[in-house]
């Protein structure tokens, strides 16, 4: 598992990309966008945490590609029933694919 501190504020193109026993992320207060295939194919990614006053982030196309075990429903934001925005960016609706889709 990896923490990502407040200093960072924008996961890099291909950042993670098959870092195939990447279980789990927490990302911190700071993070905003993250980018085209940051984790595509972390194929273990199972749980992804950011900090709880994040409302809003930026994701790039593919950028979860082939990670279809990610829990996305385990979130604070949506468990706490916050407000909370997700921006796909340039032709993110691959961003998510092969993950299950939930409804809130």
């Amino acid at each position: 598992s990896i923490t990502l501190g407040e200093s960072v504020s924008h996961i890099g193109e291909c950042a993670f990309q098959n870092c195939t026993s990447l279980a789990s992320i927490t990302l911190g207060e700071s993070v905003r966008r993250i980018g085209k295939c940051a984790f595509q194919d972390c194929i273990s990614l199972t749980s992804i945490t950011l900090g709880e006053s994040v409302t809003h982030i930026e994701i790039e196309h593919g950028a979860f590609f082939g990670c279809n075990y990610l829990d996305w429903s385990k979130l604070p934001q949506l468990s706490a029933k916050k407000s909370f925005s997700v921006v796909l960016l340039s032709g993110g609706v691959g961003s998510f694919e092969g993950i299950q889709i939930f409804e809130i």
